[in-house]
């Protein structure tokens, strides 16, 4: 399989191919966005689970996170380095999605994870990767609010149950920045607080926020 698709390798500046180190795959090569193997790849593998999985819609997981990584691969024809390349490789990607895929169902939706603006005219939902954080100031909500949808990140990701602000700061949040609450852990997660026994303070502030 690598030397099939090797053609599409994001490359650094030595012409090695840049893994994601974060991915957890034993081999997390990076593909680059603007070649024409991982258009057809996306296209074709989103149909068919519209298609024949009857998806309402496709998730994206990372879209826009090629945006500012430089690729050195002399055999995709953009420029080496910088450039909009990687940004306009996945425009193109949720377009055409867009366009095939909305006459399969026309409320087919596009969802990512933390799409910038270039994004906002080719997708439909975005994931807030982030509800707190250090510094964190709502200005998406406030200058984009009503041109997408948003929704946020599992209130309680880190910690014991209920420790500081996981949950008041992240439930919190996410009613001041406008977004849909998401990633509720359902019964039976080991992180569930929905019906877990003396959570009732927990489960009436969300009610309330809701």
């Amino acid at each position: 399989w690598k030397e099939e698709i090797s053609e599409a390798f994001m490359l650094d500046a030595e012409g090695k191919p840049i893994e994601e180190e974060t991915s957890g795959a034993k081999e997390p090569y990076m593909i680059c966005a603007d070649t024409k193997l991982w258009h057809d790849t996306m296209l074709s593998s989103c149909e068919r689970l519209v298609k024949e999985g009857k998806a309402p819609g496709i998730y994206l997981d990372q879209l826009g996170n090629q945006g500012g990584i430089p690729c050195y691969n002399p055999a995709h024809g953009h420029p080496l380095g910088g450039g909009s390349y990687g940004t306009d490789g996945l425009r193109r990607i949720c377009g055409d999605l867009r366009s095939r895929l909305g006459t399969v169902n026309p409320n087919f939706a596009i969802a990512g994870e933390v799409q910038g603006e270039a994004f906002i005219d080719v997708s439909d939902v975005r994931l807030n990767h982030y509800n707190n954080w250090p510094g964190w100031v709502n200005l998406w909500a406030a200058v984009y609010g009503d041109q997408t949808s948003t929704f946020g990140r599992t209130m309680i990701w880190r910690g014991p149950l209920g420790e500081g602000d996981n949950y008041y700061g992240h439930a919190g949040n996410t009613f001041v920045s406008g977004m849909q609450f998401g990633r509720i852990w359902p019964t039976g997660n080991a992180a569930d607080w929905m019906s877990a026994p003396g959570m009732a303070e927990q489960r009436a502030y969300l009610q309330q926020l809701l």
